[in-house]
């Protein structure tokens, strides 16, 4: 099923070309396309319409209902082919046009119906990624509750490493080596002040003694 479902993707986004003509051939109802793509012939058929930006997609026990991400915010539910017209779940205030984009379901979903999505969330160092879960009851995404937010420090961290590298690029146009030798200093500290953030060891905020830095959002699981 799962091999299935990349293929269909896969076809999609091949149909997503326009032809010579202009148009964007899509399969509709009843009526499937049969296209060439890698080698093989793919028949695309049509699942569901009425999506808008579908980024993710999980299929629920039985493999014939499915939740769907809208990168602007909306979890959708399919049910046998037919698209439920009211969200599941939408992404907080404030939202946007891409903020939703993963799926998963729990590996005992049929247990205990638990669903998580990742999504943009805004904070006082910029946009990070947020997980969020919630239990689907019918059609409803019900008990939600964010459970991690990563630290948006890199953010900041990237836009000095970019800043200091368009310095250098100016001066290395100047062909004057002494000054492209002292603005290298100041690339290498950008550098070196990431690093010992998120890669070095045992530095972050989260981060067990010895361990790698990559440890550092682990204390904003909630």
């Amino acid at each position: 099923m799962r091999f299935c479902a990349i293929l269909v993707l896969l076809a999609l986004a091949a149909l997503a070309r326009p032809s010579a003509q202009g148009r964007v051939p899509l399969p509709t109802a009843g009526q499937p396309l049969t296209i060439a793509a890698g080698g093989r012939q793919v028949r695309v058929s049509l699942v569901a319409g009425g999506l808008v930006g579908p980024w993710a997609m999980a299929f629920l026990p039985g493999g014939s209902d499915m939740l769907v991400t809208e990168m602007a915010g909306r979890l959708r539910v399919i049910r046998n082919g037919v698209l439920v017209p009211e969200p599941a779940w939408q992404v907080p205030p404030p939202g946007g046009r891409d903020v939703l984009h993963g799926v998963a379901v729990h590996p005992d979903f049929a247990q205990n119906g638990l669903v998580y999505v990742a999504h943009a969330k805004p904070g006082e160092r910029g946009l990070t990624t947020a997980l969020t879960r919630g239990r689907l009851d019918g059609n409803r995404l019900v008990d939600v509750k964010e459970i991690f937010v990563a630290d948006a420090d890199w953010i900041r961290f990237t836009e000095d490493t970019i800043a200091v590298a368009k310095r250098t690029l100016r001066l290395a146009q100047t062909r004057n080596q002494d000054a492209v030798s002292e603005i290298t200093g100041d690339l290498s500290d950008a550098c070196a002040a990431c690093h010992q953030a998120y890669r070095d060891v045992g530095r972050g905020r989260g981060a067990a003694p010895g361990a790698a830095g990559a440890g550092r959002c682990a204390s904003r699981v909630r």
